[in-house]
């Protein structure tokens, strides 16, 4: 099997996977080059916001995400989200700790639940619990 018929099992086995287990989630599928992209909403906790979300997955790099709404947003002008690669996409997972054979439902999904869990509280108390590599923002080791 070559890498183009590997990506496009692995798209079509996250897309049945996420929407079996994410039934808030709708995922559209392109077929050349094979992609996967989700939308939809995931709540933390009961007492936290909703978010809008979207995930792209390709079956080659690692899954994106990111936050459309409500934005993430500084506590304060000058200090930035932290564990972010930019504005909207948080940092999930650092280099090694996620494979594609791996269920997005099983590892994005609740590391991203978990992560808006710490931002919210970081919003409150200044204080990033979530640990994790710091990092700058755009940096791509998690």
């Amino acid at each position: 099997m070559n890498t183009r018929q590997r990506a496009r099992q692995r798209v079509y086995a996250q897309q049945a996977d996420v929407n079996a287990h994410q039934p808030s989630f709708r995922c559209l599928l392109r077929e050349q080059p094979p992609a996967l992209r989700c939308r939809g909403e995931l709540q933390p906790t009961s007492v936290n916001r909703a978010y809008q979300i979207q995930l792209d997955y390709d079956g080659l790099s690692m899954p994106h995400v990111r936050v459309h709404s409500p934005q993430l947003t500084r506590r304060v002008a000058h200090e930035p989200v932290p564990h972010i690669y930019g504005p909207d996409e948080p940092c999930l997972f650092a280099r090694g700790e996620w494979r594609h054979g791996t269920p997005l439902t099983k590892s994005i999904f609740p590391w991203l639940q978990l992560w808006l869990f710490f931002y919210e509280s970081w919003l409150v108390t200044g204080v990033w619990q979530g640990g994790g590599i710091e990092h700058g923002v755009g940096s791509a080791t998690g």
